[in-house]
């Protein structure tokens, strides 16, 4: 038994609901309206006569039978109301059995218009942009080839003539063919990251788990940052003696993409 209910019947008296902050019902267990305080009667617009000439159903969806539902639990519901308002109104129902000599239902309903239409509102943005980041992602994912197959084509290219392939080149085109060749070997790492990222965003990246050996991912690794460490003149120390284990059960691109990032 709630606060509501003891204070009933405790009084034995209707007039104790007058007090009562919130709009107060009192039905029967077949759903008839025996009893309704000012704040409901103001909440819903109507007069005494009205509402005594409805039944629940017609005042918010659910009606009688979310009533009784609710009456033998301790859950609320929130539900909308079925007049013809100015505008729509949300309330929270709440239901107690009762007995003063004959079972009866105590149902209270408190208006939460404001913030269940600020809910509706964060639900619809995070449902568009939950959409607007699928398609996003849907769309870089798609296009990756056409993206990474010219950048292929300018690094091996470039690598190729590098190495004599087109003939023997002279110092400056060496140093230009080297930093296009650098340049896009950074964009194609870019351009995957990218995509993988995209990917795992949007719930198409398909993990591929498997034993794999941690120490010689980290060494490789750590070759690959200690260039450009040392570029930048950042000391970077790798030591791996503590670790229990080497082989790991994870997927090792991802685990390679969060290292990258870090």
């Amino acid at each position: 038994m709630n606060l509501l209910s003891w204070l009933f019947n405790k009084k034995s008296d209707k007039n104790v609901l007058s007090y009562y902050p919130e709009a107060v019902l009192i039905v029967s267990l077949s759903g008839e309206i025996l009893y309704a305080n000012e704040n409901l009667l103001k909440l819903f617009k109507l007069t005494s006569e009205e509402l005594f000439n409805m039944e629940l159903l017609d005042m918010f969806d659910g009606g009688f039978n979310l009533v009784s539902s609710l009456s033998k639990s301790d859950d609320s519901a929130v539900v909308r109301s079925k007049l013809n308002l100015e505008e729509d109104l949300f309330f929270e129902v709440k239901a107690n059995e009762y007995d003063d000599g004959e079972e009866k239902i105590i149902v209270t309903i408190r208006d939460v218009t404001h913030s269940q239409k600020m809910l509706n509102k964060l639900l619809f943005e995070h449902e568009y942009l939950n959409k607007l980041t699928k398609n996003k992602n849907t769309f870089l994912t798609k296009i990756s080839g056409e993206l990474t197959s010219p950048i292929h084509s300018i690094n091996g290219f470039s690598q190729a003539i590098l190495e004599g392939l087109g003939g023997e080149v002279n110092e400056k085109q060496e140093k230009y063919l080297k930093i296009i060749n650098k340049n896009s070997t950074q964009l194609l790492e870019l351009v995957n990251s990218v995509v993988e990222y995209s990917k795992l965003e949007s719930g198409l990246y398909e993990y591929e788990f498997k034993n794999f050996d941690f120490v010689n991912l980290m060494t490789t690794l750590f070759t690959q940052y200690k260039v450009k460490a040392d570029d930048k003149k950042i000391i970077l120390n790798f030591n791996l003696n503590s670790l229990g284990r080497r082989n790991i059960y994870s997927d090792e691109n991802v685990l390679k993409r969060i290292l990258d990032i870090l």
